[in-house]
């Protein structure tokens, strides 16, 4: 006959604690975009911008070209004002859970959007989906390298649309890539701390997106590629955040009595700009490379008593080493100065 287990005579207590305080992420797009909270309403947006201008320029003294030297204002050329469209995107987050309280709900999924919020927004920016303007995968993107040939290496990329970025805008811009390539960008200086930034060698600041994929203009990827983009100073507007009741198929209310849970959404809409300069660089998706150090082979003994006439020495071996050079040294005695 089976002896019963006796029933546990302890036991642990559940003990909730305080969620750590959690450390933000550092040098996605809203590092580099300038982000404001303001009504957006749910409507496309234009403005007007004038950092893409282009001009020319005269010799005062060509005998040549007789007339410009008195503003001869027929034979320069003017240009329309560039019109840019925006239009709004809507981000939210939800919640379920059966233990909090409505205050707790409406503040942990208010933090729930949070957390998803600038991740979201890199994610719309280089979708190619139907609605959303402006966006990096836009077919007016000048690929500036990598479309038809092998794609360059990142510092060659980089060059690229710096040069590209001088000779199009006033600004500085802003250069879009994939959360991977920071790596490599940082391993070769492409990509320097500054303040709550990083940039690049002529100071355009980066916005390594962990939304941000692989593809190019086209929506593909190509195995051992990425893409890199760059753009004019990027606005992120932001409306105030709602929490609107969750949808469940029992109920269209906060609270469902069956499965004892609440449900919580929170919204959001934000309007995304840039100036006007889209550019794009396939670049070579590659790691640093970092030479293997070679194997340890020397091994020394110092401080041996010099009237020993023998000594054992041992150490561990070491993996990927043949042969060791073994150096040993008798203790010394140090002569005060006198």
């Amino acid at each position: 006959m089976t002896t019963p287990t006796a029933p546990p005579t302890s036991y642990a207590a559940l003990v909730q604690v305080q969620q750590p305080t959690p450390q933000a992420r550092r040098y996605g797009l809203y590092s580099a975009a300038t982000v404001t909270d303001e009504r957006v309403r749910q409507a496309y947006a234009t403005w007007t911008t004038d950092t893409c201008a282009e001009g020319d320029y005269w010799a005062l003294c060509d005998p040549e070209r007789p007339g410009l030297e008195d503003g001869n204002a027929e034979t320069k050329r003017t240009d329309q004002p560039r019109w840019d469209t925006a239009w709004p995107i809507g981000l939210y987050a939800g919640l379920a859970c059966g233990d909090l309280n409505t205050e707790d709900i409406d503040r942990r999924v208010r933090a729930r959007l949070d957390a998803a919020e600038e991740r979201l927004i890199e994610r719309a920016l280089w979708s190619d989906r139907a609605g959303i303007l402006p966006s990096l995968k836009s077919d007016r993107a000048v690929v500036l390298a990598g479309a038809d040939a092998p794609a360059p290496g990142i510092t060659e990329a980089v060059a690229l649309l710096e040069e590209a970025l001088g000779g199009a805008t006033s600004e500085l811009g802003v250069l879009h890539a994939p959360r991977r390539l920071a790596a490599s960008a940082r391993a070769r200086n492409l990509a320097n701390p500054d303040g709550p930034r990083l940039k690049s060698p002529l100071g355009v600041p980066w916005a390594f997106g962990s939304g941000y994929s692989l593809t190019g203009p086209d929506g593909t990827a190509t195995p051992g590629t990425a893409w890199i983009y760059a753009t004019g100073q990027v606005t992120v507007r932001r409306d105030s955040v709602q929490v609107l009741p969750g949808t469940h198929p029992r109920t269209a209310g906060f609270f469902d009595p069956p499965s004892n849970t609440h449900y919580a959404i929170a919204e959001r809409i934000v309007l995304v700009t840039f100036d006007c300069p889209l550019f794009a660089v396939a670049v070579a998706d590659s790691t640093p490379v970092v030479p293997a150090l070679p194997a340890p082979t020397r091994v020394s003994a110092v401080g041996l008593e010099s009237d020993h006439t023998s000594a054992l020495i041992t150490w561990a071996p070491v993996p990927g080493a043949e042969a060791y050079d073994v150096e040993i040294a008798p203790k010394t005695t140090a002569k005060k100065a006198k």
